[in-house]
């Protein structure tokens, strides 16, 4: 469960690997469901918290891409994001760390940073 207060969050993975995770949000201080409905998402990962280079390294919106899709899984009760990166997101990065971030309402006056941090890209020997 994530306070809707900006939360360090750093994440590691093998290059080329295939990753899901959930996240349900909430007011802080009352544990109130958060509304994401309406809310646009995107999660991007860049060389460094600075870097505004175009395109990012990785960029997932709720429009599917070869890189991974956001699933808004609102409900009254229960407000929901599942972050699905897929293999194609890492495969040709090599092993670093890089800075990414899940925000809502990016490109304008309401935007929001929810989860940001390190993404730490490791090895993935092939067999």
């Amino acid at each position: 469960m994530i306070d809707s207060a900006v939360l360090s969050w750093t994440l590691t993975m093998p290059a080329g690997s295939q990753l899901q995770r959930n996240f349900s949000f909430t007011v802080p201080g009352t544990g109130a469901p958060y509304v994401t409905t309406g809310l646009t998402w995107e999660y991007v990962a860049r060389p460094t918290a600075t870097d505004l280079t175009i395109p990012p390294l990785i960029s997932v919106t709720t429009t599917p891409n070869s890189q991974g899709v956001i699933t808004v899984l609102s409900t009254t009760a229960t407000p929901q994001l599942l972050l699905t990166l897929n293999p194609a997101a890492t495969v040709n990065i090599a092993p670093g760390q890089l800075w990414h971030t899940l925000w809502s309402g990016q490109s304008t006056s309401s935007a929001f940073t929810w989860v940001t941090g390190n993404l730490i890209i490791a090895g993935n020997p092939q067999p």
